[in-house]
């Protein structure tokens, strides 16, 4: 996964919930 950095935040993001963003 190292060459896929993206693919990784991507996970994070679908993982948080958005209102943790807000």
């Amino acid at each position: 996964m190292r060459n896929q950095p993206h693919t990784y935040i991507q996970l994070i993001l679908s993982v948080t919930p958005e209102v943790t963003w807000i």
